[in-house]
């Protein structure tokens, strides 16, 4: 469980850093979005899954910079 949450984790991070390039420059693509809505929720399903992956995911969250770590908080408060 906790290799699949840090490859999930890993492609979010990616992403997210590569999205914020992108917003400097212009605005994201719905399929950006979508990509980054479900990497969000696939870690959701896991963290419901098992006890163990929700301080797991609390590690890889502050080991993040500043602003990629808000960037991700965002992302899961923004979901649907």
């Amino acid at each position: 469980m906790g290799d699949l949450t840090d490859l999930i984790w890993s492609d979010l991070r990616m992403l997210v850093s590569g999205t914020q390039d992108l917003r400097a420059r212009q605005t994201l693509r719905p399929f950006d979005e979508r990509q980054l809505q479900a990497l969000c929720w696939a870690l959701v399903v896991l963290q419901n899954e098992a006890a163990a992956v929700t301080q797991h995911l609390a590690d890889l969250l502050e080991r993040e910079p500043a602003e990629i770590r808000a960037e991700i908080v965002k992302l899961f408060r923004d979901l649907r």
